[in-house]
Formats: C-alpha cells, sequence, structure tokens
C-alpha cells in the first residue's frame, strides 16, 4: 500500500515537473536574472516559487467548480481537451526544443521579473491543466504533496542555477527535457483516451 503510494507521487512528480519544464528554462531564467546580486536572486526566485505553488494549488482546488458552475463543461470533456493541449505542449518541446514549448522570451524591466519569472517559465497552461487533471485523478492530499515537491525542488534548482549550467551543460539539459516531454505526451493521450472513454460511457 505504502509502495503503491509512493509509486504513484513520484510518477505525479515527474509528470508536473516536465511539465514545468525548469531544467529546461534554466538557461532564459539565467539571463533573465543575470545582473542581480545573489541576495536579490534568492529573494524573486523564493517569492516566484511560493506563487507559482499557490496559484497552481488554487486554480486545481477552484478548477473543478468553475468547469461545472461557469462554463458548464463536464470533466470528461475537459479531459480530452487538457489531454490534447498537453499532448501539443509536449510534442513542441521533443521536437522544437524546450525553449519553443512555451512562449518566446523576451526580455523585461526589472519590476516585471518576477512575473516573467511566474509567466510562462513556472506556470502555463500545461501546468494548470495537468493539475486538474491530477485533482480529479488522486485527490486533493495526492495533488497538494505533487504540486508542493515539484515547486520546493524548482526553487532548489534555480537556487543552483550557475552550478548546473556548469555541471551539466545546456546539451545535456535539452536532452533530459525532451525525454520528459516524451513521457508527458504519453500521459496526454491516457488522458485523452480516459475522457473519450468517460464520454461515450455518459
Amino acid at each position: 500500500m505504502v509502495n503503491n503510494i509512493v509509486s504513484s507521487l513520484i510518477h505525479d512528480f515527474l509528470i508536473l515537473f516536465g511539465i514545468v519544464n525548469i531544467i529546461g528554462n534554466i538557461p532564459h531564467i539565467s539571463v533573465l536574472t543575470s545582473d542581480l546580486s545573489k541576495r536579490d536572486k534568492k529573494s524573486i526566485f523564493f517569492i516566484s516559487s511560493l506563487t507559482s505553488f499557490a496559484l497552481v494549488l488554487l486554480f486545481a482546488l477552484c478548477g473543478n467548480f468553475i468547469l461545472i458552475n461557469v462554463f458548464d463543461i463536464t470533466f470528461a470533456s475537459f479531459k480530452v481537451a487538457g489531454g490534447i493541449i498537453v499532448f501539443l505542449v509536449a510534442v513542441r518541446g521533443v521536437v522544437l526544443g524546450p525553449s519553443k514549448a512555451i512562449a518566446t522570451f523576451q526580455e523585461e524591466e526589472k519590476s516585471q521579473r518576477f512575473f516573467s519569472i511566474v509567466f510562462p517559465f513556472l506556470v502555463g497552461p500545461g501546468t494548470m491543466v495537468t493539475t486538474i487533471l491530477l485533482m480529479q485523478a488522486s485527490g486533493k492530499l495526492h495533488t497538494s504533496l505533487v504540486v508542493f515537491f515539484v515547486y520546493i525542488t524548482s526553487f532548489v534548482i534555480l537556487l543552483t542555477i550557475p552550478i548546473i549550467e556548469k555541471l551539466v551543460g545546456k546539451l545535456i539539459m535539452t536532452m533530459i527535457s525532451r525525454i520528459l516531454y516524451i513521457f508527458i505526451a504519453a500521459k496526454a493521450v491516457k488522458f485523452i483516451i480516459s475522457g473519450l472513454k468517460e464520454c461515450f460511457a455518459g
């Protein structure tokens, strides 16, 4: 029982971690914060990670209510649509590379760096969709733990960007990101198939 829970947590952690793709976004975030002091970087990384965690978790908790009461959409339909979105993001990441899987990076003013890190580098459509799907499939506690661990890990990685760039190199980081996107694409297909079954069953 415990092994199954741990295995499920690790599995979903890897899926959401891959969607956030903090490793693939390191070059962009590094450029965005290159002229900041270590103290300022630590501060902006902490606030960005905390804000991203809160936003994603809030969207996951309220997403189902919004779907049903605001947009009058069944979760089965959303699962199909969400799966397609996640699949397209994954395909772009595999074929074009991590930097093309999200919006094109644009240089921002200092006052906007926080928002640039949160959107689209730590939070994006794929992240929100995946979290809602995890919430419906595995429950609040499970999803909350997954989201928490993903953004704690992301925060630690952000703090160690200079070390990672020197030890790993951009080529290996890109390879890891593309491999993660392959697994994300497979998970997206699973979401689509599951949603279609629920649609036709109803």
